[in-house]
């Protein structure tokens, strides 16, 4: 069972999480530049699962829907309830719907890679690997540098 956190603790977990998957990502970019898809699958899921705030649940979940239902749920046993501890927050993290997640999370991934997944190519990334595979078809389109 997950203990409820008090407000300034999932704040400071909220923080921690954003570093440490700020650096992964970084790390995916890396690898991605390098040609590594497998150390970059790595690095790209432990992004996902962090931002998701479940890297440290041992989640093995790979598709993006079940992941942002899973984030939901977990983030709602952390608070008690009260999710909206980061006002003012628009990040995937903050995000009460799974599609949002995964919006806001593909939105930030672009960035990162200096790509431009088509709409339509979005709806259909239903997995990490997926979006893997997608990530290194666009940067081999596009210079891959790291942010």
């Amino acid at each position: 069972m997950t203990e409820e956190l008090t407000k300034e603790d999932f704040i400071t977990m909220l923080k921690f999480e954003t570093l440490k998957a700020s650096e992964a990502l970084n790390k995916a970019v890396v690898a991605c530049s390098e040609h590594n898809s497998e150390e970059m699958y790595h690095h790209l899921y432990e992004y996902i699962l962090r931002r998701f705030l479940l890297f440290e649940t041992g989640c093995t979940e790979t598709r993006f829907l079940n992941l942002g239902k899973l984030s939901a749920r977990h983030i709602l046993r952390l608070t008690g309830g009260n999710y909206m501890f980061a006002p003012g927050s628009f990040t995937c993290t903050n995000a009460g719907g799974a599609i949002s997640k995964k919006n806001m999370l593909l939105n930030n991934i672009q960035v990162a890679f200096n790509i431009k997944i088509k709409p339509e190519k979005c709806a259909e990334i239903k997995t990490v690997e997926i979006l893997r595979d997608e990530i290194i078809k666009l940067s081999e389109q596009t210079e891959c540098t790291c942010i």
